[in-house]
């Protein structure tokens, strides 16, 4: 009798108009998947072969110490976009322009090592949307002095 138990619990479940069992999915007929649109800023001409679909720029800077930096970002499209600083040395200074940004810092003999500019990408209509960084690796190196010997 206890074997029938179970079926008996199977066929009064079925019986009782259970269309589907405990866990499984329905198919909400009524919903509709949003649409979503890509949308292509540029001509597939125009698209830049690089990592950064929004700023030229250099990715690396190789400088000696007590050189002064300066890196240009251009904007590939200035008049949706604009840049602001991200995360950069303190004694680094940010110009923003029209057209992009430019950096200028002057390094000392205690930056040698290499050093990340992180530059933000922002739509220009909404300064707080943030739609990519642009990162520039600045590798400050130590300046070796030669002596000459006479021989």
């Amino acid at each position: 009798m206890s074997r029938s138990l179970p079926f008996a619990l199977l066929a009064l479940l079925l019986a009782s108009g259970c269309e589907q069992p405990l866990g499984s999915l329905a198919v909400d007929e009524g919903f509709e998947p949003a649409q979503t649109t890509d949308v292509d800023r540029f001509e597939d001409d125009e698209r830049p072969d690089g990592p950064s679909a929004y700023v030229l720029g250099p990715e690396w800077v190789t400088v000696y110490e007590g050189e002064v930096v300066e890196i240009d970002l251009e904007l590939l499209e200035p008049e949706a976009f604009a840049l602001r600083p991200g995360l950069m040395p303190e004694t680094a200074e940010f110009m923003a322009l029209e057209t992009g940004a430019q950096v200028r810092w002057a390094t000392t003999s205690t930056d040698i090592g290499t050093h990340d500019f992180v530059m933000l990408v922002v739509d220009s209509a909404e300064p707080n949307l943030v739609i990519d960084q642009e990162i520039v690796s600045v590798d400050v190196v130590p300046r070796l002095k030669f002596i000459e010997y006479g021989f």
